[in-house]
C-alpha cells in the first residue's frame, strides 16, 4: 500500500511540475498575415536588388525555410541561469543537461502556438517539414508558383 501511494505522490508531483513548465501562449489572436512588421538586421546580405538574376521557374520548390522565435525575456533569463548551474560543480544541475522535450517545455513556445503557425503557414501555401523537438524552429517549403499567386 506504502509504495502504490508513493508511486501515486510522484506521478502527481510529476504531472504538476510539467504543468508549472508548460509555456504560456503567446499568440492570442488568429495569425493575421496582412498585419507585418519589418525585423531589422533579419535579411540575408546578398538579398539585394544587385544580385537579382531574374524570374526563377515557376516549378521551383524552395525548401529549408526556417523559423526562428524570440524567448520571451523570462524565459531568456531562466536559460542563462541553468546554462550557468549546469557548469557548476556546486549546483544540484551540474551537468543535468535536457532533452528537447524539457527545453520545449521550458524555454520553447507553446504547442498551441506552434499548432497555429503551423496551421497558417499552410494556409498559406507553406508545407511544413519539421518541428524541432525543442519547439523552436519550424521547417517549411514552398513553392515558388504559390508564392507568386499569393502576391
Amino acid at each position: 500500500m506504502l509504495v502504490a501511494q508513493s508511486r501515486f505522490i510522484l506521478l502527481i508531483g510529476l504531472l504538476s511540475s510539467t504543468l508549472l513548465l508548460a509555456q504560456e501562449d503567446r499568440i492570442k489572436a488568429p495569425i493575421d498575415g496582412r498585419r507585418t512588421a519589418p525585423l531589422r538586421g533579419n535579411i540575408h546580405p546578398k538579398a539585394q536588388r544587385r544580385y537579382d538574376q531574374g524570374p526563377v521557374d515557376p516549378g521551383r520548390v524552395i525548401a529549408g525555410i526556417t523559423l526562428m522565435f524570440k524567448a520571451t525575456p523570462a524565459q531568456q533569463a531562466a536559460l542563462e541561469q541553468l546554462l550557468a548551474e549546469q557548469q557548476d560543480p556546486a549546483s544540484p544541475n551540474y551537468h543535468n543537461w535536457l532533452t528537447p522535450e524539457q527545453y520545449a517545455d521550458r524555454f520553447g513556445v507553446s504547442q498551441n502556438d506552434i499548432d497555429k503557425i503551423v496551421s497558417w503557414l499552410e494556409t498559406e501555401g507553406f508545407t511544413v517539414d519539421q518541428v524541432a523537438r525543442g519547439r523552436d524552429i519550424p521547417n517549411a517549403a514552398r513553392s515558388w508558383w504559390l508564392h507568386r499567386l499569393t502576391e
